[in-house]
């Protein structure tokens, strides 16, 4: 059977337990101690499974891409975009110890085979098959560079507090002032956990939704669930990373609960903290 490692490497990390690991890592250099040198942002760029005893490249289809940055307080990121460009992102626990190589990744565990200041190998005994949810003994090693200083997905440029700036509505001539659902304030804060919180306030009237959400990199547009009975979807733009423009089609008075069908833009600014 052939395994889509892309896919598993995301699931092991949420999926697995006891997972087994590759033995040595051969003469390869791993630099230590480990949960210092492997702290960043790392992209997998070369996927491997072994068929029939032979190590055959796995190649990433359309615009499929895995990103996981570890940080200081022992969580790590995890960044899965599939070949359409829709991206999800999860948070896990790490630990990586220097003695047995050993990384300790969410509910999964991984051999290191190399760690250089640019370059990770990582490896796993088990996958997830994607299409049947199947754990099968499959032998895997994924190769990561480290991508600290590439542009970021739009996933995680939307990390953080947006606070409500001005509402728009298209006019004949073009963007003008919205005159109706206009909102006294409001923000949106998106976190890395794949949740989000949403607030808007007309007079004394609050709302404040926690919701999930997902990106798409290819088409700049926000899946939110949770809100509605069906997924609400938006198309983005984020300037000079501090300014978030949201693009809707059906404005709501929250007061009357009104729509008003058109086009309309609200724009927000990045809280810094």
């Amino acid at each position: 059977m052939r395994i889509n490692v892309k896919t598993s490497l995301l699931l092991l990390c949420i999926a697995l337990t006891g997972v087994m690991f590759t033995g040595c890592n051969g003469s390869k250099k791993i630099e230590k101690p480990l949960d210092q040198n492997i702290l960043g942002r790392w992209t997998v760029y070369v996927s491997y499974v072994q068929n029939d005893g032979q190590w055959v490249e796995d190649e990433f289809p359309g615009e499929a891409k895995q990103i996981m940055l570890f940080k200081e307080d022992g969580t790590a990121v995890v960044l899965y975009t599939e070949p359409e460009g829709l991206t999800t992102s999860r948070v896990v626990q790490w630990t990586a110890d220097d003695k047995t190589e050993i990384l300790q990744f969410g509910q999964s565990t991984m051999q290191v085979l190399g760690l250089s200041a640019d370059e990770l190998e990582i490896s796993s005994d088990r996958a997830l098959d994607p299409l049947t949810g199947e754990i099968v003994n499959s032998q895997n090693r994924w190769k990561l560079v480290r991508s600290d200083n590439d542009p970021k997905l739009l996933e995680e440029q939307l990390i953080g507090r947006w606070q409500f700036s001005h509402s728009y509505e298209m006019g004949p001539e073009g963007w003008v002032d919205a005159t109706f659902g206009v909102v006294d304030a409001g923000y949106y804060e998106f976190r890395q956990d794949g949740t989000a919180t949403s607030y808007c306030q007309i007079d004394n009237i609050e709302q404040k939704y926690d919701i999930t959400w997902s990106s798409n990199t290819i088409d700049k547009t926000i899946i939110w669930t949770g809100l509605e009975e069906e997924p609400i979807l938006f198309s983005v733009a984020i300037e000079d990373d501090t300014t978030l423009s949201v693009y809707f089609s059906n404005s709501r008075d929250i007061k009357t609960g009104e729509k008003l069908p058109g086009e309309y833009k609200d724009v927000f600014v990045r809280v810094v903290e």
